[in-house]
């Protein structure tokens, strides 16, 4: 039949060789995507009917904004992916998989100083449901079979004119970890993988600021700071600005947002709402 000799090629005909075709999977996913795409390493199992496909350090760099002689920034990386190729997919002569399957992505969000938003080094456009150049890839991945998504760095929806930096995710993820364990009101500074201030048990959100903010002393310039729950008013921002706070994340959800979001972006900090509250009494 049709999907036995799809099988039949799929199994003595690519798996063999995909190893093989890197360089040219590299340069067709950057071409389709439209940034660089690079993959450490590509090995295939194939212990049964279904080939496994494991490739490691999987990156999507953002193109240099300064030219050629500015090394381009990673967008996207992808340490672990697994992917359970479907012979019958072949059949309809595109590539799609039983099951597949993603460790860890860390990934870049972004605002430029014109506004665009980027993810992963793709800018997003208003419209891209009807935008065939945007979709292609999202139509892909919907279609595929089975997805699962490990959780990585960057979890969280962008709300100010500025993104955080690599870095600064880092720090984020690390001050909500942390938030996690400390008492409401729980506010929580981090710079360079380490935590520098903490503030919890207050009664107001702008005294844990103080309190964590006073505790970092000097650390606080450039640290990012988490916090267990929205802020109810602008003054626990103008007090994270004040000591040198670069970067943000809570929950979001007050009446106040906007008034809240209007102030980090008026202090150049960039914030993000994660949607999720923790609150230990």
């Amino acid at each position: 039949s049709l999907l036995l000799l799809a099988w039949l090629t799929l199994q003595w005909g690519i798996v063999p060789r995909i190893s093989q075709w890197k360089p040219e999977i590299e340069q067709k996913a950057s071409e389709a995507l439209g940034v660089p795409v690079t993959i450490g390493a590509l090995r295939v199992r194939s212990s049964g009917w279904i080939p496994l496909i494991e490739l490691d350090d999987v990156v999507l760099s953002r193109r240099p904004r300064a030219g050629p002689a500015e090394q381009a920034a990673v967008a996207l990386r992808l340490p672990r992916v697994h992917a359970a190729l479907s012979a019958r997919s072949l059949l309809g002569l595109q590539v799609r998989f039983e099951q597949l399957h993603v460790e860890g992505a860390d990934l870049e969000v972004r605002r430029d100083a014109q506004g665009k938003l980027y993810i992963a080094g793709i800018e997003v456009r208003a419209g891209t449901v009807d935008d065939d150049e945007q979709g292609a890839g999202t139509d892909w991945l919907l279609a595929q079979r089975e997805d699962a998504i490990g959780v990585g760095a960057a979890q969280a929806r962008v709300v100010t004119r500025r993104a955080p930096t690599a870095d600064e995710l880092v720090d984020l993820e690390l001050a909500q970890i942390a938030g996690k364990w400390v008492r409401s009101n729980a506010i929580v500074l981090c710079k360079h993988g380490v935590t520098v201030g903490v503030g919890g048990g207050q009664t107001s959100r702008v005294e844990a600021a103080r309190q964590a903010t006073a505790r970092a002393g000097a650390r606080a310039r450039g640290a990012a700071l988490g916090s267990d729950a929205f802020f109810p008013f602008r003054d626990g921002v103008d007090a994270a600005a004040a000591a040198g706070v670069t970067a943000i994340v809570q929950p979001g959800g007050s009446v106040r947002d906007e008034e809240v979001v209007a102030a980090a972006d008026e202090h150049g900090i960039a914030m993000v709402f994660t949607g999720q509250r923790h609150f230990r009494h």
